[in-house]
């Protein structure tokens, strides 16, 4: 009797083991392999009882079915309870082209009734054929409410470190080229309203990023510091405030876009001439709800969008 309780204590040890080190059809053949050798030697044992056996048996299928401490597989109960569930407003979206703690679906503020934007629906309610855009000539800036001085440093300028920072005007806009923006932040360093990282999208490829500042209010600073590290090479990056009225700020120039999508894809980003880049990516995001589109260029002023959050236009 007391030689089949160490046979089958054996098999239950060896199923434990076995459930430890994910080897248990080895470790059971072994055993019953030792028990059979160890039966031709010895007479089969008397007076052990069913009971006695189940009981053994049932113990054994308990331990098994209990969660290994520290196991990968099997988390503790403290391991599934001690983490607090990660905020709403913490939750980030990963994407091929970005990652950012903006909305999953969004349905936009702003709207356009115009029927003058020739650009893909999604992101008409920020661009419009008559909009915010710079000007390389005083004259034509100072004609225009709407344009900026492209020549002056206050509205446009390069980085000439591994950081910059720029004001994107309350209720207009604000651009950055560069290859990729691996840090961005809208809004105070230390409670930012929204938080990019766009990882660059290939050896030929430039991007750029069109922000509309929040809405204009009466005796109220709404300017929103733009930071943005790790951008690539030093200095390979230009930025743009468009700090016009808001007035003349409704949209921003979908000409005006393209010509800078144009302008990458054949001048002075990754080299001088039109081998040098091949794709562009357009990052257009709204910090008044969240809103993000990014597009692809097509060239001959045609873009196709690669994600959005926008569900819809316009809240009731």
């Amino acid at each position: 009797m007391k030689k089949l309780r160490v046979s089958v204590i054996l098999v239950v040890l060896s199923l434990l083991f076995s459930a430890c080190y994910g080897s248990v059809e080895k470790s059971v053949d072994a055993t019953l392999t030792a028990i059979a050798s160890e039966e031709e030697a010895t007479p089969e044992p008397k007076g052990v009882t069913k009971e006695e056996v189940e009981e053994i048996v049932d113990a054994a299928f308990v331990a098994l079915q209990t969660p290994i401490p520290n196991s990968d597989d099997s988390p503790s109960p403290a391991e599934e309870t001690d983490s607090p569930a990660e905020e709403s407003t913490g939750d980030k979206i990963i994407t091929e082209w970005f990652t950012a703690n903006v909305p999953a679906e969004v349905t936009t503020i702003k709207t356009n009734t115009t029927g003058g934007c020739n650009m893909p629906s999604e992101v008409c309610y920020v661009v419009d054929d008559a909009g915010v855009l710079g000007a390389d000539n005083l004259e034509e800036a100072n004609a225009n409410e709407s344009a900026v001085w492209t020549a002056s440093a206050v509205y446009h300028d390069s980085p000439d470190g591994p950081e910059y920072g720029f004001l994107i005007p309350e209720g207009s806009y604000g651009t950055t080229y560069a290859k990729q923006f691996g840090k961005v932040a809208f809004g105070p360093a230390d409670e930012p309203l929204f938080t990019l990282s766009i990882p660059s999208c290939g050896k030929y490829c430039a991007q750029g990023i069109l922000v509309r500042g929040l809405f204009h209010e009466d005796h109220e600073d709404r300017h929103v510091p733009m930071l943005v590290g790790d951008y690539g090479a030093i200095g390979g990056a230009s930025w743009t405030r468009y700090a016009v009225p808001y007035e003349a700020a409704q949209f921003f120039s979908q000409d005006y876009l393209t010509a800078q999508a144009d302008n990458a894809l054949v001048f002075d980003n990754n080299g001088i001439g039109p081998k040098d880049t091949d794709v562009f990516i357009q990052h257009i995001i709204d910090l008044n709800d969240g809103s993000y589109t990014v597009l692809r260029y097509l060239e001959n002023k045609e873009w196709e969008v690669l994600w959005t959050n926008i569900v819809g236009h316009g809240r009731d």
